[in-house]
């Protein structure tokens, strides 16, 4: 799993640090628009960052979360999140 780990961290490095080279896989505004980022939404983003979108999903900018939702990230961590204080 290493290996496929590093090749996927490096094809993500390479389309962060030349979005205009080629890549395997889509890149940039026009791919972002076409898996339904707004417009409106990338406009406010810097365009070296948005040309180097590679598909990273980014879901609470395009999600709607209600008012008092709990969102979870802990499937994403390396290590154990810390303990909350108890009341």
């Amino acid at each position: 799993m290493d290996g496929t780990r590093e090749a996927v961290k490096a094809a993500y490095s390479a389309a962060a640090e030349n979005p205009s080279a080629p890549h395997p896989s889509p890149t940039g505004r026009q791919f972002a628009e076409s898996i339904g980022y707004a417009m409106e939404a990338l406009n406010g983003i810097p365009d070296d960052c948005v040309a180097a979108f590679a598909g990273v999903s980014n879901i609470s900018m395009t999600a709607s979360i209600p008012s008092g939702s709990v969102v979870s990230t802990s499937q994403f961590r390396s290590h154990p999140a810390p303990e909350s204080p108890r009341s």
